[in-house]
């Protein structure tokens, strides 16, 4: 698959269920359940970035510079799809988007190699990362994996801004269709939130003009 066949879309994160979204549909994710994914995705809740996810995106480039100079071929580059539309949609589900960070390109065939995902951690956190990469990231690797066709996924992490891991994230064909299964009856959940938002916006709207 060349980068110029690949079919980047940019689209509203409410409007469908994104790589994060996985791991709160499968239960692992340590800071948002399923009732606050549906009111966020309805737009009645709200994640406020806070520091360690803004410092998280501002190291990125500098952690995907190292990447590119250390753990990829001469031949190869890391390519940003956020400098352009980010999104991929899975090819039969398209409500099930990933966001991939960087994706590896062979300079001289376009041809993408390999998708990488870049975190950031805390040094507490370490003793977990050593022991391989957390649960609540796993389902992230595997929508990205199902909506570009790869059976592996690259992730880089940084713990404590001194120490540098990578792991390689193998293809898991039960917890894919574990996270299609359940992302169908949110998406369904989401589209009954909405009409059911809709109904009740146009009920107020016909009180104010009967009054």
């Amino acid at each position: 698959m060349k980068i110029n066949d690949v079919d980047f879309i940019s689209i509203d994160r409410s409007l469908v269920i994104g790589g994060t979204d996985a791991s709160v549909l499968l239960g692992v994710n340590k800071w948002k359940n399923r009732d606050q994914l549906l009111l966020e995705k309805a737009g009645k809740y709200k994640v406020e970035q806070n520091d360690a996810m803004y410092w998280g995106v501002m190291a990125e480039p500098m952690i995907a510079k190292h990447i590119e100079a250390n753990f990829i071929e001469d031949n190869q580059l890391l390519f940003n799809p956020a400098e352009n539309n980010p999104q991929v949609a899975h090819p039969e589900y398209p409500f099930i988007v990933g966001s991939p960070d960087r994706l590896v390109i062979d300079k001289d065939t376009q041809e993408v190699v390999e998708g990488v995902e870049i975190k950031t951690s805390f040094e507490w956190a370490l003793k977990g990362w050593k022991k391989g990469v957390p649960d609540y990231y796993i389902p992230q690797a595997q929508v990205y994996m199902m909506c570009l066709g790869f059976s592996t996924w690259r992730l880089f992490a940084l713990v404590g801004n001194r120490t540098f891991l990578h792991y390689t994230i193998e293809e898991d064909l039960f917890m894919q269709e574990e996270i299609i299964d359940k992302s169908k009856a949110f998406y369904k959940e989401m589209l009954e939130q909405e009409n059911k938002d809709c109904k009740e916006a146009l009920k107020k709207y016909e009180r104010i003009l009967a009054r």
